[in-house]
């Protein structure tokens, strides 16, 4: 093996890792997503209807 393909294998393996651990995290922590998808969605709001006016 080439030292390139060793580092793109290392490279995808941390993304598997990256992937798990979020994963994971959001399991744990619902309560937190969904508070911040609640704030990011009234903002979101906010922002469209300061736009439009």
């Amino acid at each position: 093996m080439k030292k390139e393909e060793i580092n793109i294998k290392k490279d995808i393996s941390n993304i598997e890792a990256r992937k798990e651990y979020y994963k994971n995290w959001r399991k744990k922590n619902k309560d937190k997503i969904k508070k911040h998808n609640e704030t990011f969605w009234k903002k979101q709001a906010e922002k469209l209807n300061n736009k439009e006016q």
